[in-house]
């Protein structure tokens, strides 16, 4: 960070310059330290790091990405949005996708759901957590439920896990009978979060299906489903709404904030163009 010392001298301006092209350094260290930095600087350093999605080196253009989702500003939804559709790097767009699912805006609805098609896994993992999380907000989410129904049959098994859990979320009885199908899914993770999202829909539909996956093979998939029933018997039995609601935080809250979590570092530590991570 010495090298940005002088630019410091010379104004916000001349340092935010110098901290984003930081963002390329060779050390981790220094790269993180860059991004806080720019993070504290707030929202002056937004238009520069929207400038700085169009840079040349697909380093600086993550790294600004990232620094955008700590920043959180609506204002770069637009700018992330055509990184998301239109850069060449699929580890630039899947950063991009994660950004916009950190920002409150419902305009990063169409261009998460159009990249749930995205030929790149990478991508469509990003987009699949940032529904997650903008369906876990106050975000009005409902065109992404046909989508995210669709994804119930991607090929890649943390795909399908996060669309069941972003349904799970939006909670529209549209996604039960594809849900209760997600329950035989190959991959138990995918099985997992279909029976939460079961729970958390609440139909009556799922009772049955519910009562077959507490036989499951995978003990996290039994418990789902023992969390799952009992959302959904005390939903029905309506005596206590409090209760029902922290029964469902306690089964799902810390699941969804695992599938996020752990989603998001499989997307940044798994880096099939071969640019360096740069976090």
């Amino acid at each position: 960070m010495l090298s940005i010392l002088p630019a410091l001298g010379q104004g916000q301006t001349s340092a935010i310059d110098a901290l984003i092209q930081s963002l390329n350094d060779n050390n981790a260290s220094v790269r993180e330290a860059a991004v806080s930095a720019i993070e504290k600087i707030g929202r002056p350093a937004v238009e520069p790091l929207i400038k700085a999605l169009n840079d040349s080196n697909s380093s600086i253009r993550v790294g600004a990405e990232l620094a955008l989702e700590k920043i959180r500003d609506p204002i770069a939804v637009g700018s992330l949005s055509k990184v998301l559709k239109d850069d060449k790097d699929p580890y630039v767009r899947a950063n991009a996708a994660l950004a916009l699912g950190m920002i409150n805006d419902s305009k990063s609805l169409f261009p998460l759901t159009q990249a749930l098609k995205d030929q790149d896994v990478n991508v469509r993992r990003g987009s699949a957590v940032a529904l997650v999380e903008l369906s876990s907000r106050s975000v009005k989410v409902d065109q992404a439920v046909d989508p995210l129904i669709l994804a119930l049959n991607d090929t890649d098994g943390t795909v399908r896990a996060n669309a069941a859990t972003a349904l799970g979320n939006i909670k529209d009885k549209k996604a039960v009978d594809a849900l209760i199908i997600s329950l035989k899914d190959s991959d138990w993770a995918v099985r997992r979060y279909a029976a939460y999202a079961l729970g958390s829909i609440g139909d009556s539909r799922a009772s049955g299906p519910l009562t077959q996956a507490l036989k499951d093979e995978n003990s996290s998939v039994r418990e789902a489903a023992v969390a799952a029933s009992g959302m959904m018997e005390m939903q029905q039995m309506q005596q206590d709404a409090q209760l029902a609601k922290a029964s469902q935080g306690a089964a799902s809250a810390k699941a969804i904030q695992d599938i996020c979590s752990c989603t998001t570092n499989l997307i940044r530590n798994n880096n099939p163009s071969g640019l360096r991570a740069p976090f």
